[in-house]
């Protein structure tokens, strides 16, 4: 009976083990897990407990009124100096904020450490912060091979913040360019993924900072803009599939970055309505988790170029609770009808559903006009078209539709019961 009550109260102890432990399990490959925010296993950061899709602004706002007309052109984070005011302003607008902190200097660690402890214990308490920035594109040397800041310093400086603060993610951007294997080395120094991509970039160009010598800043053969969405693949790569990945999107024209008086006004090129609206759903149907813009600080008040970014936010804003849907694995046939050119990676299609709605979220890569036909699984007999104020009829599952160059459509269906 001893050994029989001691068999029994082991296996009792034993089976409760190993579920805490399963759990623990679970939970480490789930997501991450933080004090502000969670990320589930595809990626997708949670604030206060509520999947979200980022939408975010590198500039400060000016103005009295600066934070609460972000929020309401749909942004919801924003790069902020490491001041408690500034926080505390977009806190009550509804932004969550990343900050700066910089690296450690090796030959002074101590001295060097100060300031950041400062920061850190200053604000980490503070409910609009979400991420803490060590350095911008630590890889990228312009026309050079050599790092400009070394993952190791990266990574001792990521454990030296991580130390002063459990909570809260550490955010880096990547430059486009570098070895997929260069850029895995300094995963363990970020727990958010960015990388950013500016190809809207007039002919003839002159040299510049950041820009290669055939004229382009990214550095693969796709150079048209569906190469964001190439180099949200090559991201993916980096940093794997559960981290969460952010885009860093074009807000600027390239020749507005030179003093005025070298300015060529001929190429001052900003991306028009279309492009940045494609630009960010080519980021998006590549499994991007948000959107960040940089270089409006470089744009002239009221330029028309701020009212189509603020346009193609408030628009993605509109429609957040379904981009943060996971994706649905159905399939998705796509035949094309001749218009007198070659087809590259043609219409790209990613698929929600919304308790009774399906969506179909497709995009025209392609630089030229394309007639498909989309064959889906679903029965229903129309789709709304969303932002085009129209309803298209659907034929034996089958939705047939012209495509300008770098054109969007995005499908709400409701199939038949």
């Amino acid at each position: 009976m001893l050994y029989e009550e001691f068999f029994r109260t082991f296996k009792s102890r034993f089976c409760i083990q190993m579920i805490i432990l399963l759990v623990f399990m679970h939970a480490a490959t789930a997501g991450g897990q933080h004090a502000t925010g969670r990320y589930d296993a595809d990626g997708m950061i949670r604030l206060d407990g509520k999947r979200t899709f980022v939408l975010g602004l590198y500039q400060k706002p000016g103005g009295k009124d600066a934070y609460s007309a972000l929020a309401r052109q749909g942004f919801n984070l924003v790069s902020l100096p490491a001041d408690i005011s500034m926080l505390d302003s977009a806190k009550a607008a509804g932004l969550r904020v990343w900050i700066t902190l910089g690296t450690l200097d090796t030959t002074q660690r101590a001295k060097s450490w100060a300031p950041i402890r400062q920061k850190i214990e200053q604000l980490k308490s503070n409910p609009a912060l979400l991420a803490w920035e060590i350095a911008d594109e630590p890889s990228f040397s312009w026309n050079s091979n050599q790092l400009r800041i070394v993952p190791e310093l990266m990574k001792e400086t990521h454990d030296s913040i991580r130390k002063a603060d459990k909570a809260h993610p550490i955010y880096l951007n990547h430059a486009p360019v570098n070895l997929v294997e260069t850029l895995k080395r300094y995963n363990d120094s970020n727990d958010l993924t960015a990388c950013d991509i500016y190809p809207v970039i007039p002919p003839g160009i002159k040299p510049m900072y950041a820009l290669n010598s055939d004229g382009f800043q990214g550095d693969l053969s796709n150079t048209t803009l569906s190469q964001v969405g190439d180099y949200a693949d090559k991201m993916r790569k980096v940093c794997g599939p559960n981290r969460p990945l952010l885009m860093v999107l074009q807000g600027f024209a390239w020749e507005m970055l030179r003093p005025e008086a070298e300015r060529d006004i001929s190429k001052i090129r900003y991306p028009t309505f279309r492009e940045s609206w494609f630009m960010a759903w080519d980021a998006i149907l590549h499994g991007s988790n948000g959107l960040i813009w940089w270089g409006t600080a470089y744009v002239p008040d009221n330029h028309p170029f701020l009212h189509d970014l603020t346009k193609v936010v408030t628009n993605l804003s509109s429609v957040k609770e379904i981009l943060t849907l996971p994706d649905l694995s159905s399939p998705l046939r796509i035949t094309y009808r001749e218009m007198g050119h070659s087809i590259n990676k043609g219409i790209e299609v990613k698929i929600k559903k919304e308790k009774d709605a399906i969506w179909i979220l497709t995009a025209n890569t392609e630089r030229y006009a394309v007639r498909a036909e989309l064959h889906t699984q679903f029965s229903a007999e129309a789709a709304e078209v969303l932002f085009e104020n129209r309803r298209i009829a659907i034929h034996q599952a089958t939705i047939a539709e012209d495509y300008q160059p770098y054109e969007v459509h995005l499908y709400k269906l409701t199939p038949k019961l």
